[in-house]
């Protein structure tokens, strides 16, 4: 039968975006799959069925979808358009979100109380963001709960409210229960077609769905009418579900029987309030805590999930210098196979550790923990190139897949697609189910400019060394092609490097970092790396910590093989004392990427910060055995040897540790508190003194100042205090481990050392 509505819809769209299929809907819209041909995405486009849309304002629709349309928040699926379709019925397009929604989840039976509440946790920052920009849901419901990469986002703000202030008399609304809205969630205010229904009736739905999440059923199960369900909606209060279900905390119970009382002036206040409560619930693990980490690449509940490990292709041109071509095609190809659902794909440092090295893929398996292996090689000759490829399965060592492709340089999109579509399609049914391969339009970017950025990539690749080179190609990209997300990212994060090493200021710094991820993510809202870097801004500089959460976890949501996010919300949750949450998080960020030594330090810190001292020695041990030449293992080791008593080990340690770094300045600063710990106050000023002679070159973080008032006999603490207040006021790099650092222990006592934590902000836990 020819579908009128989806081929009017299809003309209304014009030819920016494709209708693929339907993807069902609900009593008031009909929901399609769509391709954004302009940005390479798909969207989801939902139309309003006809009967609701007959009699309604499509002016006052369209202005309130608007209002909707300004939120942007990880935890909110954002309205990106809207408008009038076939015979004037409204329609507005979403981004489409990979995952499922939270009735699939929920169809399972009920939750296990850890990940309903984190789950609920996500719905309530969205609500509290909504409500503080005067938008109110007004349908709450598990079908507009979507879960994506271990996150939670909730679709359709403000779309309940936009049907209803465009309803004129003749809009038909009774059917959908006296007001538009979902009765089965509708709180009684709503129910009963107040006008003035504002954000609490959104918390009384919040409370219905964590009910049944925590029960496993609703609690009017067993009205089996509409008029039934608001009948109890209107009269009937759910029991505590304490009563339900034996193992919710008391203190998540009265959160949830605090949004199900009947009257909206007994609710909570506002969203924040309920979101305070859920943040101070503490949840008992079911499950053992984690294992310490040194061993965790042979870990077995990782290395079960499918796994792939993309080796470095070889360069096969004449060109030797060409090889920045044939690592930009490997990365690109490892990023777009990271995106495939169901495929645990080993991060680019340690893939990247065996290039040039003749190893037989079933050690290379065995070593990275992955069961698969991608190797390949790339030829370049003018503008034409060949590259091959080859899947084996390293545990078996027979070929799963090869191919060989000959073609222009400028069709260097299009074979990355093809090479991602047929490992897809190597590991998909036979072995592993995992999701579709996406077919992703041609970026924003010519072959001549992609080459450019991936010559940049390859030196910013190198950190330091060449990272200004980098720094200086990537511009030019952007000057280039001016709508490709990744060059602006890439551009962050090189400069987000120079601000942690210490050459550019936090305040002079941060600024262009947080500029270039927001241009970033207003061309991409998909690009999972941004993210990081907009988590990181709002971590180490706004300090704004309920901001950079949400951050974290969107990257995640969007690529859950990141190892740098993964790694950098590890110590944001070290830094507010959530440890076992950080040990998880690097715990799979090692799992991943287990032979990146930024990784094992990122390991080492959480270790050291929740004063798990020999767990954090063990990994400096093994990363010393690993990179004898990186100085963090050293100076690492050596705090975590002071924190144990052992200063003799830990000044030699500190002493490798800064003739490695080129005497950096954080490594000077560990060994002088060293020195100071030892009663060598000489030698401890003596480093001050070399730092400050150094800071009109090189920055200096106050901090590393106070080594000169420490060594003064008796100490000067109002000269340390000045120099902590000095390096609270520009923002500095590790001001943010305040409350947790243990090398500030001994100055905690004084009462100025609580205001400082307070104006940085730190939520501190017990």
């Amino acid at each position: 039968m020819i579908d009128l509505l989806r081929d009017k819809l299809q003309s209304a769209l014009g030819s920016g975006f494709t209708l693929r299929r339907e993807l069902g809907g609900g009593g008031m819209s009909r929901v399609f799959l769509a391709d954004d041909a302009s940005l390479g995405r798909p969207v989801v486009v939902k139309v309003l069925a006809p009967e609701l849309a007959e009699g309604l304002s499509v002016e006052r629709f369209t202005r309130e979808i608007r209002l909707a349309a300004r939120l942007q928040h990880p935890n909110v699926v954002p309205v990106i358009a809207a408008g009038t379709g076939p015979d004037g019925l409204p329609y507005y397009l979403m981004p489409f979100i990979e995952g499922r929604s939270l009735r699939d989840r929920m169809s399972a039976g009920p939750l296990p109380v850890s990940e309903a509440v984190t789950i609920l946790r996500d719905m309530m920052r969205a609500l509290a963001y909504a409500h503080s920009r005067g938008v109110v849901h007004r349908d709450v419901k598990p079908e507009n709960v979507l879960l994506t990469g271990g996150a939670a986002v909730v679709a359709d703000f403000g779309i309940a409210k936009a049907v209803s202030a465009a309803a004129g008399s003749g809009a038909k609304l009774t059917q959908y229960g006296m007001t538009v809205g979902t009765p089965a969630y509708m709180a009684p205010e709503q129910a009963a077609g107040d006008d003035d229904v504002d954000h609490r009736a959104d918390l009384y739905s919040w409370g219905l769905v964590a009910w049944e999440a925590l029960a496993g059923r609703h609690p009017f199960a067993d009205r089996t009418s509409a008029l039934a369900i608001i009948g109890a909606q209107l009269t009937q209060t759910p029991a505590p579900i304490a009563t339900v279900r034996a193992d919710v905390p008391a203190a998540l119970a009265a959160v949830v029987t605090s949004c199900l009382v009947k009257d909206p002036a007994a609710r909570p206040t506002n969203a924040d309030a309920v979101l305070q409560a859920i943040d101070a619930i503490a949840i008992t693990p079911s499950a053992p805590q984690p294992r310490t980490l040194p061993d965790v690449a042979a870990t077995g509940a990782l290395r079960e999930s499918p796994s792939v490990a993309v080796l470095p292709f070889a360069n096969m041109s004449a060109d030797v210098e060409a090889e920045y071509f044939s690592d930009g095609i490997t990365e690109e190809i490892l990023n777009a196979l990271a995106k495939l659902s169901g495929l645990r794909v080993m991060a680019r440092t340690s893939s990247f550790a065996f290039k040039g090295r003749n190893l037989d893929v079933r050690s290379v398996g065995e070593q990275l923990g992955a069961r698969y292996v991608l190797e390949g090689s790339v030829r370049r000759a003018g503008p034409r190139m060949r590259i091959t490829a080859q899947l084996i399965d390293a545990a078996e060592g027979h070929h799963l897949w090869s191919e060989r492709y000959d073609r222009d340089v400028t069709d260097v999109f299009a074979v990355q697609d093809e090479i991602t579509g047929a490992i897809r399609d190597a590991l998909s049914e036979r072995l592993l189910g995992i999701g579709p391969a996406r077919h992703h339009a041609t970026p924003a970017i010519d072959a001549s400019t992609y080459e450019l950025y991936l010559r940049g990539l390859h030196l910013i690749r190198q950190r330091l060394g060449e990272a200004d080179r980098g720094i200086a190609i990537m511009e030019d990209v952007i000057r280039r092609a001016p709508g490709y997300a990744p060059a602006y990212t890439m551009l962050a994060i090189a400069r987000m490097l120079r601000v942690y090493y210490g050459f550019v200021t936090p305040r002079d710094g941060w600024p262009q970092v947080r500029e270039l991820a927001e241009r970033a993510v207003a061309i991409d809202p998909g690009h999972a790396p941004t993210y990081f870097v907009l988590a990181e801004v709002a971590y180490h500089f706004e300090w704004d910590w309920d901001k950079a959460e949400p951050l974290y976890r969107r990257g995640l949501a969007a690529d859950p093989n990141d190892v740098e996010t993964q790694a950098g919300y590890a110590l944001y949750l070290a830094s507010v004392r959530r440890f076992d949450e950080a040990s998880t998080l690097c715990e799979r960020s090692l799992s991943l990427d287990p032979l990146n030594p930024t990784v094992l330090v990122r390991v080492m810190i959480c270790h050291y910060l929740a004063r798990r001292y020999e767990q954090s020695l063990v990994v400096c041990d093994r990363t010393i055995g690993l990179f004898p030449d990186f100085p963090e293992s050293y100076r690492w080791a050596g705090k975590s040897l002071m924190a144990m008593g052992r200063p003799v080990e830990a000044i030699e340690r500190l002493e490798t540790a800064v003739h490695l770094s080129g005497r950096h300045v954080w490594a000077m600063l560990d060994l002088g508190l060293a020195f100071l710990a030892m009663g060598r106050a000489d030698d401890a000023r003596r480093l001050g003194e070399e730092l400050i002679a150094r800071s009109p070159v090189t920055p200096l973080p106050s901090l590393a100042r106070m080594l000169v008032p420490l060594s003064e006999s008796p100490p000067d603490h109002d000269g340390v205090f000045r120099e902590l207040d000095a390096w609270v006021a520009e923002r500095g790099f590790w001001v943010v481990m305040l409350a947790v650092e243990p090398m500030l222990d001994a100055l905690r006592a004084d009462p100025r050392f609580d205001r400082l934590i307070a104006r940085v902000g730190i939520p501190v836990r017990a």
